[in-house]
């Protein structure tokens, strides 16, 4: 500890690094290697194929969670690893007795995969040791991702050519945009801002100034590709992530926050003002002349056709909830529901949740959905947490914690499904490791000084 705390003290390292050079295990190979692939794969899903229904994401996963059991981290206490684990555990008995009862339906089998799999990869990177090292290569993976999916994006601005476009124009609530490997300009979006929060954290704990050099490229480039999605919500929301990151970012620094942030604001202005149907249109169509509109409280709200959407699959989601409080409808049952109880008229035939906390709700209960809100309310927790460290590495992960957490209720209603996309897991998976090596820090701060001498000791007074 002296060695790697006088290393700390001449800036040969950073204080995070010295904190967890102590309590950090060597990590194996073979979860290095999986942790980085996935992310890539993830943004490529069924484009990868593996072996059948289970694609290459999926089959990494798996094994990933086999590696995982063979690497547990002994002798941690970790309220985030016990939450983690038990969610997956009550998650995955609440789906096959839900399965049992109402019996299988069209979608079961996919969103039981996606389920399983995404669960999987949840108490895998819980349970497994050096969280640290495991966190470094899944932002290595999450830049390569990046690049990747960019370059294929790019391609696909310039000749018109998509891998996995499947929706016609009018069957989206949200316009059309480019689609990448995503099969939804909102998918695309929405991975967007999950990479905002990845190349975030890894811009602030890399050492490598080319690494860094990259990540900043990738940031700047993400409103770039956001704008080609055509995703309203998508820049709405990035503008918000930027603009918080600048606050949380640069103390101290008035002036440069104000500009900053007035560029980013002006920049979401502008890239929203150019779109086909800009959200300032509709809010002036809508006053009166939209002929849509939900009832809240018993008043009338005229409201855009996504919105109204939108808000009649909330009330189907809360319907189907309510036939079956505690095990839900059931894996996949969100769709045929909708079906069956005649609601397509007031949904415009759109089938999907569109919600990923009612998605949760309707299909797996208020038991699932009660332990889910405790999981991401302890990594905000952390994330809270982390905002009094001094060093960067740990205040990038309080904005990944906090930014990721707080705009899930807004970013999961991008997706049709958000249990399906292998983005969200790999995301999940994201957070939990950078809360877990947040955990470590703490922990390791208040049972010691830089020094090695407990915090409790003090240095006696002379008489």
């Amino acid at each position: 500890m002296r060695a790697t705390s006088a290393a700390a003290e001449r800036g040969d390292v950073r204080p995070d690094d010295a904190v967890g050079a102590e309590v950090q295990p060597t990590a194996g190979w073979l979860p290095l290697v999986l942790v980085f692939l996935l992310p890539v794969l993830a943004a490529f899903g069924p484009l990868v194929p593996g072996i059948g229904s289970f694609f290459l994401f999926r089959v990494l996963a798996l094994l990933f969670l086999c590696a995982a059991v063979f690497s547990v981290e002994k002798g941690a206490r970790s309220v985030l690893r016990t939450l983690t684990v038990v969610l997956a555990a009550v998650w995955l008995l609440v789906a096959g007795l839900g399965l049992m009862v109402s019996g299988p339906s069209p979608h079961t089998f996919g969103e039981l995969l996606s389920l399983g799999t995404g669960l999987a990869l949840l108490i895998a990177v819980a349970i497994v040791r050096a969280p640290k090292k495991l966190l470094m290569a899944l932002l290595y993976g999450w830049l390569f991702a990046y690049a990747i999916i960019s370059l294929f994006a790019v391609a696909e601005i310039l000749t018109g050519v998509s891998l996995s476009a499947s929706y016609a124009d009018e069957r989206t609530l949200d316009g059309w945009g480019i689609t990448v490997t995503f099969y939804n300009p909102n998918n695309y979006a929405t991975f967007l801002l999950f990479s905002f929060v990845a190349l975030v954290v890894l811009w602030g704990r890399t050492r490598s100034k080319l690494i860094r050099s990259a990540t900043i490229v990738g940031l700047v480039s993400i409103p770039f590709f956001m704008n080609a999605t055509n995703s309203r919500t998508g820049i709405m929301v990035l503008a918000v992530f930027v603009v918080t990151s600048i606050l949380m970012l640069l103390r101290g620094r008035v002036g440069v926050k104000l500009a900053l942030v007035l560029l980013a604001l002006i920049g979401a202005i502008v890239l929203l003002d150019r779109m086909e149907q800009t959200p300032f249109e509709e809010f002036a169509q809508f006053l009166g002349t939209s002929g849509n509109q939900i009832d809240v409280l018993g008043i009338a709200i005229p409201v855009d056709i996504s919105t109204f959407v939108r808000w009649n699959l909330v009330l189907v989601g809360l319907a189907l909830a309510g036939s079956s409080p505690l095990l839900g409808g059931g894996p996949g049952s969100f769709e045929n529901y909708v079906a069956i109880s005649g609601a397509q008229d007031q949904t415009l035939g759109i089938v999907n949740p569109h919600n990923g906390f009612i998605e949760v709700l309707a299909q797996y209960g208020f038991v699932v959905f009660a332990l889910f809100i405790v999981w991401l309310l302890r990594i905000l927790r952390t994330g809270i947490q982390a905002r009094r460290h001094p060093e960067r590495p740990s205040r990038v992960v309080w904005i990944a914690l906090v930014l990721g957490v707080i705009s899930l209720p807004i970013v999961l209603t991008m997706h049709s499904s958000a249990i399906e996309p292998s983005t969200t897991w790999i995301f999940f998976a994201l957070l939990v490791l950078a809360a877990r090596v947040q955990e470590t820090v703490g922990k390791v701060e208040i049972e010691s000084e830089p020094t090695g001498r407990p915090r409790h000791e003090t240095t006696p007074r002379r008489p």
